[in-house]
């Protein structure tokens, strides 16, 4: 959602959903292997010795890639990996749909002299990568479950080729390019599975009250964390909750210009 201000600058980060197996493979998912389907017990949950423990019992893998079936990636035979042409409909990761979405934000934001500024995207996984099974769990069982059965080399493959297609997109149409693919650190620590790093590590103390008193102290608090349940409209949340004056408006923010901008959508 591009909320109605004049940004000068829109950063644009893509997401990992493109990246779900069942939109590469036609056929059934071969079955992952038993051990991976294994949820943590009761006490695995709340102690990393019962997992240890476990995976001693059970010798199970050390944290390396588990094996898994033998794939073959399809790939437009003509179609350079390197250097691939960005009108060719044939790009895989849904790439055609995310280039037309990135024209029209690049076309919106140059509406009002802004600029958008594709970014590389960030994806933990490459050949020979090995994980902390307790430690790195989020991580593990993202790329050895939810992604299975693609292996590591897939993963790394088909992000790379995005990567090359965002930053010729940046090249093509003068735009900044921001590779943060290319200097954030592959540490497995600092990441929550394989897409979404940790937090900065900036701590907070937490009072979570009763939801009876909520509505005594609910736009009073420094500081409040709620949620806008339903997933209203973009036009609702600003209007309720960040125009100039209104009851909702508990962070008293104030600025004519988004208001005028608000009125006119």
């Amino acid at each position: 959602m591009l909320v109605p201000v004049r940004p000068d600058l829109v950063v644009d980060y893509e997401g990992g959903n493109q990246f779900w197996p069942v939109n590469f493979i036609n056929k059934a998912l071969p079955p992952r292997p038993k051990e991976s389907d294994r949820r943590p017990s009761a006490l695995e949950r709340y102690s990393a010795l019962a997992v240890r423990v476990h995976n001693a019992w059970n010798g199970l893998h050390a944290g390396g890639e588990p094996p898994k079936p033998a794939l073959r990636v399809a790939w437009p035979a003509d179609l350079d990996e390197q250097d691939p042409a960005l009108d060719d409909l044939r790009l895989p990761v849904d790439l055609p749909n995310t280039l037309k979405a990135m024209d029209r934000m690049r076309a919106a934001v140059a509406t009002y002299g802004g600029t958008l500024m594709p970014s590389s995207f960030v994806f933990l996984a490459s050949p020979g990568l090995v994980l902390d099974r307790v430690r790195d769990a989020g991580a593990y069982r993202f790329l050895n479950e939810t992604l299975w059965p693609f292996s590591y080399a897939h993963i790394r493959r088909y992000a790379d080729f995005q990567n090359r297609v965002f930053r010729k997109y940046a090249t093509v149409h003068e735009l900044p390019f921001n590779d943060l693919a290319s200097v954030y650190p592959a540490d497995p620590r600092l990441f929550q599975d394989i897409l979404h790093m940790t937090p900065a590590g900036i701590k907070l103390n937490i009072n979570i009250i009763p939801s009876t008193q909520y509505w005594e102290i609910w736009n009073q608090t420094p500081f409040g964390i709620t949620a806008w349940t339903h997933r209203p409209l973009g036009t609702m949340v600003l209007s309720v909750g960040y125009r100039t004056g209104v009851p909702w408006n508990e962070s008293k923010y104030s600025n004519a210009e988004f208001d005028r901008l608000l009125a006119a959508t």
